[in-house]
């Protein structure tokens, strides 16, 4: 990300936070806004990564979309990095109301999408 990409929002989700410290870390680096999930009792992990009460929700129900949008003045983010599914994939989704980009990391719900080798995907 070079300095014309300052100011970008990313945002990753609860099972990704062993993932999340290098990454969140290079994003804040690289002066990205960082929000994260998680459950409640793993809120001080995501402090401890340098994330504020305005940069965590709760990944444990749909209250994270609200709270997220909420906290970028409706903005939503531009980076989602995800490893959730069902409902939770659309609300991270309209957490990108301008366009943006989704991370997928190995959700078994894309991985059962994927067509096997040697099949065309149709």
């Amino acid at each position: 990300m070079d300095k014309s990409r300052r100011g970008i929002a990313f945002w990753f989700t609860r099972r990704l936070a062993a993932l999340g410290w290098p990454r969140c870390s290079c994003a804040n680096t690289l002066g990205a806004e960082v929000y994260g999930t998680a459950s409640a009792g793993k809120w001080p992990m995501l402090e401890r990564m340098g994330l504020d009460a305005r940069h965590i929700a709760s990944s444990r129900d749909l209250s994270f979309e609200t709270q997220l949008l909420s906290a970028t003045d409706g903005k939503g983010v531009d980076v989602v990095l995800n490893s959730l599914t069902g409902e939770f994939v659309d609300a991270s989704l309209r957490l990108l109301p301008r366009g943006g980009r989704f991370l997928e990391m190995g959700s078994p719900m894309c991985a059962a999408r994927r067509p096997s080798p040697g099949s065309t995907g149709a």
